[in-house]
C-alpha cells in the first residue's frame, strides 16, 4: 500500500496518518491583514473609525472623514474637519507615499523618506485584543503641535511584538510590532485597535492621481510640515 503526502506520527502503539495540508490549514498567517481603529475623545463625545492594511513589507493607513458637527455631553458645539488621505510606508525602503483627495475630488500624492521616530521602549505591558502589548514613549513626533497650536505632549504607544509589523495609526511607526494604541500626555484623544482581520493584502501603494512635492501636499497643513522640519533639523 502506498501513502502519498502523509505525515506518520507514532504515539505509543498507535500510528496516525495526517495530511500535511490539514496541518497547514490550522496555522493562521498573521503577517497580512487589516486593523480597524477607533479614535475617541470621551470627554467631548467624539468617536471615529479608521483602517490600516498591512503585510510584512508595506502598510497603508486610510483616514476618511467628512466635515461634521459634534455636540459634546456638556452642550458645546464643535466642528471636526474634513480629512481624506492615505498614508503608505514601504517598510524595507523606509519610504512614505501620502495621497490626499482634495475638495474638488482631485487626487494628489507625494513620495518622500519616512521620518524616524525616536521611541523609548518601557517595561510596562497590558493586553489589547488578546495580545500582550508593551509601552513605548516618543517625546518628539509629528503631533507635537497640532492645528491651532494644540499641545499633544509625549506620544504613548502600545505595540504587539507578536505582530512584527512596524507600523500603526496616524503616521506613527518604527516599533518592533504593530501599534494597537496611541495616546498623548497633554491631549485627550486616543487611537485604539478594535478589530484585527488576517487576510492576504497586496499592492497597497496609493499612487493614483497627480504626483506633487511634499511641500505642495502639506501647503494646507503647515503644522504638520513644521513638525517634520523640526524633527529633521534635530
Amino acid at each position: 500500500m502506498i501513502y502519498r503526502n502523509l505525515v506518520f506520527l507514532f504515539c505509543s502503539n498507535l500510528v496516525l496518518f495526517i495530511n500535511p495540508s490539514v496541518l497547514a490549514q490550522g496555522k493562521q498567517d498573521i503577517s497580512s491583514g487589516s486593523i480597524e481603529y477607533a479614535y475617541r475623545m470621551k470627554a467631548v463625545g467624539v468617536e471615529e473609525k479608521y483602517n490600516l492594511e498591512f503585510n510584512r513589507y508595506e502598510c497603508v493607513y486610510r483616514h476618511y472623514q467628512e466635515e461634521h458637527t459634534i455636540i459634546s455631553p456638556q452642550g458645546y458645539e464643535m466642528t471636526s474637519p474634513r480629512k481624506f488621505y492615505d498614508w503608505y510606508i514601504d517598510l524595507s525602503k523606509k519610504q512614505v507615499t501620502e495621497r490626499e483627495k482634495q475638495k474638488d475630488g482631485k487626487m494628489i500624492f507625494a513620495t518622500f523618506d519616512a521620518i524616524i521616530i525616536d521611541w523609548e521602549i518601557q517595561e510596562e505591558t497590558k493586553v489589547i485584543l488578546g495580545y500582550t502589548v508593551q509601552k513605548a514613549i516618543a517625546k518628539r513626533h509629528h503631533f507635537v503641535k497640532g492645528k491651532g497650536n494644540i499641545e499633544y505632549g509625549d506620544a504613548i504607544a502600545w505595540f504587539a511584538a507578536d505582530l512584527p509589523i512596524s507600523s500603526g495609526p496616524e503616521r506613527f511607526w518604527g516599533l518592533p510590532g504593530l501599534i494597537l494604541e496611541i495616546s498623548f500626555t497633554k491631549f485627550i484623544g486616543t487611537y485604539t485597535a478594535e478589530k484585527i482581520t488576517f487576510k492576504p493584502v497586496v499592492n497597497l501603494k496609493p499612487n493614483q492621481g497627480t504626483q506633487v512635492s511634499k511641500e505642495v501636499l502639506y501647503k494646507n497643513k503647515p503644522w504638520l510640515g513644521e513638525a517634520r522640519s523640526l524633527m529633521n533639523n534635530n
